[in-house]
């Protein structure tokens, strides 16, 4: 019903949908990484029924150990595929933190494990960020050189490609 509201409304945007971190559980408080066959029976029909939306998002699920990066990569594999199939763009949303019990910034290293994964199926790529993950103003250091290593990542990304993509 949202979706048939946002397009008769404001025909103009376009929809975005995230597909959520694909666990399974297991037990009382206890998960393990959905079977890209149970992905498939459940986000099928929702890409059937909401053809209003034009992206679909999912999250890497890396920084709340979630998901690792092979699972990942096999779950991105899949919704690209899904997306192609229905005319939908891709996206894949990177966490760039550790965000279970110590909510530190990931190393650039770290990150760019994960954007290489996203980068073999993902049509764009986003990076949310709080601010005391990255950012040249948080108080910890972490976060500090963090920003630093993506602003060298990115202009360097840049000047390699020739394009202002990054």
């Amino acid at each position: 019903r949202v979706a048939r509201l946002v397009s008769d409304e404001a025909p103009s945007i376009e929809l975005i949908h995230s597909v959520g971190l694909y666990v399974k559980p297991v037990g009382e408080g206890r998960y393990r990484t959905a079977p890209i066959d149970d992905l498939d029976e459940f986000w099928t029909p929702w890409f059937e029924k909401l053809d209003g939306v034009g992206v679909w998002m999912i999250i890497d699920g890396v920084g709340t150990r979630l998901s690792n990066l092979n699972h990942t990569a096999e779950a991105q594999q899949w919704m690209k595929q899904l997306c192609d199939r229905y005319g939908k763009t891709f996206w894949v949303d990177v966490e760039n933190a550790d965000m279970t019990d110590t909510f530190q910034p990931f190393t650039m290293e770290r990150l760019h494990a994960s954007l290489q994964v996203a980068a073999n199926y993902a049509d764009r790529i986003v990076v949310f960020d709080y601010l005391h993950y990255m950012s040249r103003q948080s108080p910890k250091p972490a976060a500090r050189r963090l920003y630093g290593e993506y602003l060298e990542y990115r202009f360097g990304a840049r000047r390699r490609t020739g394009t202002n993509r990054f």
